[in-house]
């Protein structure tokens, strides 16, 4: 069998400038198996999916939640069996579509069958299923299928024809520590470096599943490749700002403001400029938003940050405490 280390699948990579628009949404790079972030929580699936494309087990079922890489598994599986027996030997439907077609046709290729679920959602529909699942089951035919849900529930049991042929699997969602493998895997296959101090923000302070995670890399990807510094990490929180609106805890000003309310003896001249200055040109977070949340007007808020950057270009232990500044800010950023 041809198995691939789930720890060790991906080839270096260069690091270039920030890419078109067009590059990052209208050419997603291929997923396969070496873009699959292997988890404790995932890691049976995977070496199912793996054992199923290269025709070592027949039948297979994984059930998991929504947004955590079922439908990118079964393009793994779909890409594997293409490169090792030719893009005409399998099939990849929707549930509900198969189950029109397979009224008037039948088919031996290796069937790979999205979104199960929703072929349960009526009793026809269901009945179909079954019936039609149970004919490829009793001639053999590879069949691997996908169910969005969070637990082997026992609809799902009873639309597998001959249980104890199939392989059921659950995915889980990653938990906290996982996360962060998870997002690292994920900024290595978008051509993204980040700050160990950013993949733990995005890890643990975003909430949302994989297609958030994929969405924020994306967004990142489309302003630059490499988030490594404490200001370049500061700078992304605010790129990213509206992917946290989801997170009640999370209000980037207030994570600034709260250095500059409380900072060490040796960032106490000044603080509250440093603060303006992270939101406005660190951040880059809007100016009507810093001057609303600092009860101030805008025109003040540019002028303090004016001020601020004339005195670090005229002043080295300025420049100090500033960096310091922003190095205090992402640490109150990370998860404790």
């Amino acid at each position: 069998m041809d198995h691939v280390s789930l720890s060790d699948r991906l080839s270096p990579r260069t690091w270039g400038i920030a890419p078109a628009l067009s590059d990052v949404l209208l050419n997603p790079k291929p997923r396969g198996f070496d873009t699959l972030a292997g988890v404790p929580s995932n890691v049976r699936a995977i070496e199912a999916g793996l054992l199923f494309s290269n025709a070592l087990v027949s039948f297979v079922a994984v059930v998991g939640p929504s947004g955590w890489g079922k439908t990118h598994l079964l393009e793994a599986i779909a890409g594997r069996i293409a490169e090792e027996r030719g893009p005409r030997s399998y099939e990849m439907w929707s549930a509900n579509e198969w189950v029109i077609a397979s009224r008037t046709r039948t088919s031996n290729l290796a069937l790979i069958l999205d979104n199960v679920q929703d072929a349960l959602a009526k009793s026809r529909s269901r009945q179909q299923l079954r019936v039609a699942l149970e004919r490829r089951v009793k001639a053999g035919w590879p069949t691997f299928l996908s169910f969005t849900d969070s637990k082997l529930s026992r609809p799902i049991r009873s639309a597998l024809p001959s249980f104890r042929d199939w392989s059921l699997l659950l995915m889980r969602p990653p938990d906290s520590q996982e996360r962060e493998v998870v997002v690292n895997h994920m900024a290595q296959a978008e051509g993204v470096v980040l700050a160990s101090e950013l993949k733990r923000i995005l890890a643990h302070r975003l909430e949302g599943n994989g297609r958030t995670l994929t969405g924020a890399l994306k967004r990142l990807r489309l302003n630059g490749t490499h988030w490594v510094g404490s200001e370049s990490v500061l700078r992304a929180c605010g790129i990213l700002n509206p992917f946290f609106a989801a997170n009640s805890a999370w209000d980037l000003r207030d994570h600034v403001w709260e250095v500059a309310a409380a900072p060490p003896e040796d960032l106490q001249n000044g603080s509250a400029d440093l603060a303006v200055y992270a939101m406005l040109k660190i951040a880059q977070l809007s100016e009507a938003d810093v001057a609303r949340y600092l009860e101030i007007e805008p025109a003040r808020a540019y002028a303090i940050v004016q001020k601020v950057e004339s005195n670090l270009r005229e002043d080295s232990h300025a420049r100090s405490r500033a960096d310091a500044f922003v190095e205090r800010v992402v640490a109150t950023l990370q998860p404790a």
